[in-house]
């Protein structure tokens, strides 16, 4: 039976929007977060209204609610109803639409920069010059999706149904900037001819079922910082490149799959030849940490020009996520400090191995083992198995310890962030929350 929506009066929204504004304006401090799930907001006209970056609007009914030019921010917007809204030139950056219903919703210019739209329900919906980079829609609905001039620079699309059963309602993509997007064959075949020639070297295509069981795959994980994530993709796209380029009368297929901050690459070697693309695989790593050449990794003057341009692009990458941190973050500074040691650990989480989870926690735990105060306090909780409030427990910890303890915070951020982060799918589940809160 559906969940009863909760009926709020225009008196009571209005106050929960002006307390909203207070806490974004005070940085947090004052006020009190919006808290809107299950509402039943259908028709509501919130355009000109408050601010509504990171409010809750779990499972909220917006069903042709007028949101255009709204800021939507990193707001939680999981299993909503926006069904026939309007969200013209919103900001929905970084915003979280999980199994969001947005069929015939009008997104014209709106901006889903790093949003999550996984299993979103797009039917129909007009993306017309909608801002859509490194934003993740795997497994949605994409039906009828009109992308005319739509930034899918880096996009996933892995496993989006993007046409019916009948070969009906394929998305326009006319003028679409698909750079480094990344598809399957189903929608790459929906794909106009002239776009599949400009983006021929930069679409990163997988004709792979989704199944991690083959024994011919090999599978890369890692757990990018928030400021590596675009040069680390950069450079794991290029490897797809330079992998079909060496066997390109040969079934390989590469997939480049991202969850958050955690990038998948699933390799499918052909039979008898994993071994042979490990090896390939791991000179790449030498390659990107600078301890072999490109000369020596590829003969082809070509190949050898490009490799040297795609890291060049991947250290600018890093530089403009770098600066545009520094201006953002007050921590970043205290975690990672100048341009040469971001790229050496960037390197590092590309050419690194997986480690062990029970070696990962055995280290860790070591960390904290001789720590009194906040430090004994954080490693019982990690002891358990997470849980809703453990994780509410761990962050109010991790919160407490940088004030009372701000070396033990340095130390436990520069384990997690160097060392864990490049376990990628083998970091334990506590490890890979702790990610997210340096």
């Amino acid at each position: 039976m559906a969940t009863k929506l909760r009926e709020i009066s225009q008196n009571e929204l209005q106050e929960i929007l002006k307390q909203h504004q207070r806490w974004v304006e005070s940085a947090y401090k004052e006020g009190e977060r919006a808290d809107l799930s299950g509402a039943d907001l259908s028709g509501a006209d919130l355009s000109l209204e408050a601010d509504l970056s990171y409010a809750n609007l779990f499972e909220a009914n917006l069903f042709k609610a007028k949101l255009s030019d709204a800021d939507l921010t990193g707001a939680n917007l999981t299993g909503t109803n926006l069904t026939g809204a309007n969200l013209m030139r919103a900001d929905l950056s970084g915003a979280d639409f999980s199994n969001a219903k947005l069929s015939d919703t009008d997104l014209t210019g709106a901006d889903f920069s790093n949003a999550n739209l996984t299993g979103a329900d797009l039917f129909e919906a007009n993306l017309t010059g909608a801002n859509l980079f490194e934003a993740n829609l795997e497994k949605s609905d994409i039906y009828g999706v009109n992308f005319t001039r739509a930034r899918l620079q880096r996009t996933n699309l892995l496993f989006a149904k993007s046409v019916n059963s009948t070969g009906d309602g394929p998305p326009v993509w006319k003028e679409a900037y698909l750079e480094g997007a990344i598809m399957d064959g189903y929608t790459y075949k929906t794909i106009p001819n002239d776009l599949k020639e400009k983006y021929k070297d930069t679409l990163v295509i997988s004709n792979v079922i989704e199944s991690e069981q083959d024994p011919n795959s090999i599978i890369r994980s890692i757990e990018f910082p928030p400021e590596h994530h675009a040069a680390g993709m950069t450079i794991l796209q290029n490897f797809g490149k330079l992998l079909r380029d060496k066997y390109p009368d040969q079934d390989v297929g590469v997939t480049i799959k991202q969850e958050g901050l955690k990038v998948t690459m699933v390799i499918t070697s052909p039979e008898g030849q994993k071994e042979e693309i490990e090896e390939y695989l791991d000179r790449y790593g030498l390659v990107v940490k600078g301890d072999l050449s490109p000369e020596e990794f590829v003969t082809d003057p070509i190949q050898v020009l490009e490799l040297k341009s795609q890291l060049r692009i991947a250290k600018v990458q890093l530089e403009e996520k770098q600066a545009l941190l520094q201006y953002t973050e007050k921590q970043h500074e205290q975690r990672i400090t100048t341009l040469e040691d971001q790229l050496k650990l960037m390197q590092t989480l590309v050419s690194e191995g997986v480690s062990s989870q029970r070696e990962i926690m055995n280290r860790f735990f070591s960390l904290l083992e001789s720590q009194q105060g906040a430090g004994q306090t954080l490693k019982e909780e990690l002891q358990k198995k997470p849980t809703e409030k453990g994780e509410r427990q761990v962050k109010q910890t991790v919160a407490e310890m940088q004030t009372t303890n701000p070396d033990l915070h340095s130390q436990i951020g520069e384990f997690v962030m160097n060392t864990v982060a490049s376990a990628g799918a083998n970091a334990p589940g506590w490890i890979s929350f702790l990610a997210k809160l340096f």
